[in-house]
């Protein structure tokens, strides 16, 4: 009857979590840290953090250092005590369960791909808690396809620990699939060098791709997840690790 998530300040999983759980008559109960160096009313009340406390979720603001997951485990803890039947999730929903998702995903892009007669060259993602990537590679090579078609570039870790933990989800959500699969350690594609200074901090990079899909295609990415990844995307475009006439499919995973 509980559910506990964790996640920055301004978390789009934790909002989702909390209009999720008021759909479902759950009390929601939010573990949030300051990993963004803001602190303007703007970023600290508007926004998910607006909307968390309109869905009715009760907020637990912690420093950007904080162990939020331990602190959530904690919480679980003393309400199970209490009678409570408590559900925690990680950060993103990335753990290998939350992962099928995007292991589901993976099949339908390649089953649409074929009936459409598309090949593509990557698939690319932002990584931020390495879920959406893990899911991918995961269902990737669980339909006989190489998981480094998959991509990513990450927002949140730096890149060599954004590939690891990237790696370890995936396999992970592979025992989960079964049929004995495994992933090789090259198996992960990471690209760290779009994530700027830091978590949710702009670059110009991003600037110019958030504006470059307004103005071209009417469409919008948000700054921290998709603007990254694209700004990334629009490099590696740029500088040539694309021959003319290759297809790429930018997945928008929100924002």
């Amino acid at each position: 009857n509980t559910v506990i998530t964790v996640g920055a300040l301004q978390s789009n999983h934790a909002r989702l979590t909390a209009a999720a759980a008021a759909q479902m008559g759950l009390a929601c109960e939010l573990f949030l840290t300051r990993s963004v160096p803001r602190d303007d009313a703007d970023y600290t009340g508007n926004g998910n953090r607006l909307l968390q406390d309109l869905f009715g979720a009760r907020i637990h603001l912690l420093p950007g250092e904080a162990d939020s997951l331990a602190e959530a485990e904690a919480r679980a803890d003393m309400l199970r005590s209490q009678g409570r039947r408590v559900c925690v999730f990680p950060s993103g929903g990335s753990s290998p369960l939350g992962c099928l998702g995007y292991a589901a995903c993976a099949l339908e892009i390649l089953e649409q791909a074929g009936n459409l007669g598309l090949s593509f060259a990557r698939i690319v993602v932002p990584n931020g808690s390495s879920g959406t990537h893990a899911g991918l590679a995961a269902g990737l090579a669980a339909a006989g396809r190489d998981p480094v078609l998959a991509q990513s570039y990450t927002v949140l870790a730096p890149e060599a620990e954004a590939r690891a933990t990237t790696l370890a989800k995936a396999r992970d959500t592979l025992a989960l699939i079964g049929g004995g699969l495994t992933l090789a350690d090259d198996s992960i594609r990471v690209d760290g060098a779009h994530r700027g200074p830091g978590y949710g901090v702009p670059t110009e990079g991003m600037r110019e791709a958030v504006r470059l899909m307004a103005r071209t295609e009417g469409l919008l990415l948000d700054p921290v997840y998709s603007g990254k990844a694209f700004a990334g995307l629009l490099h590696d475009v740029r500088t040539g690790t694309y021959a003319w006439g290759e297809t790429v499919l930018f997945v928008m995973t929100g924002g």
